[in-house]
């Protein structure tokens, strides 16, 4: 098995793991609008990331890697949904009566977030050259020397890059389903695959904070007061 068959196997396992973990709950089992729409973006995620992966094994590298920034976005609107200060945000995005900010202004509210905050900003501020790749940019655009011959825009190195990156990220967003739905259990099970995953993309060059603790939960402010306890809100 080749460098890349192995990678793609593995992130193949992946998804078809959190997949099965989204499918046994139900959101009509959760009563916050948050935890809905959290579950919700976290599933999405995860039939991004299963697109990419049919991407890189038909070989439109160009295509996986812009695949990346949905993954990215995706991931992202989870976290800022997961962590809105107050559910009547939530009930306006639900209802279809509001659309979510722009991915600048959730990446930088999600960066303020507590404890993990700072790693978000690391590790969205390392993936300036992918970001170039995903948005279709000249690093795309001058690689192809050959039109029609799409199998040589990238090597093996960065399309296995592409495939660390999408694994880390859908771990992430496993990660906030995991508080969507107060599973403790499963997010410890996530964290450990995600040490491996960081460990790997390391390895690639891409700064991924080995400190990279625990997520917490979110402060949910509801009619006027604050739920489980007075911890200041930390989102909005």
């Amino acid at each position: 098995m080749s460098l890349l068959d192995a990678r793609f196997a593995r992130s193949a396992h992946l998804n078809h793991v959190c997949v099965g973990i989204l499918a046994k709950r139900s959101t009509d089992s959760l009563t916050d609008s948050r935890d809905r729409l959290t579950v919700k973006a976290t599933d999405y995620v995860a039939e991004l990331h299963r697109s990419q992966l049919f991407l890189l094994n038909d070989q439109h590298y160009g295509a996986a890697a812009a695949m990346m920034r949905l993954v990215m976005e995706g991931a992202l609107s989870a976290l800022y949904i997961l962590h809105l200060k107050d559910e009547a945000h939530a009930i306006q995005l639900e209802g279809g009566k509001s659309f979510l900010p722009s991915a600048g202004k959730m990446f930088a509210r999600c960066s303020r977030l507590p404890v993990i905050g700072a790693n978000i900003e690391t590790i969205g501020r390392s993936q300036g050259p992918f970001h170039k790749f995903t948005h279709g940019d000249m690093p795309q655009i001058n690689r192809r020397h050959s039109p029609g011959d799409w199998t040589g825009t990238f090597d093996q190195r960065e399309i296995a890059t592409f495939s660390i990156i999408a694994d880390f990220v859908l771990l992430g967003a496993m990660d906030t389903y995991s508080h969507a739905v107060a599973d403790l259990v499963l997010q410890k099970a996530i964290r450990a695959v995600r040490d491996d995953n960081g460990a790997e993309a390391r390895a690639f060059g891409m700064q991924i904070p080995e400190d990279d603790t625990f997520s917490p939960p979110p402060v949910r402010v509801s009619n006027g007061g604050t739920e489980g306890g007075t911890r200041p809100s930390y989102a909005g």
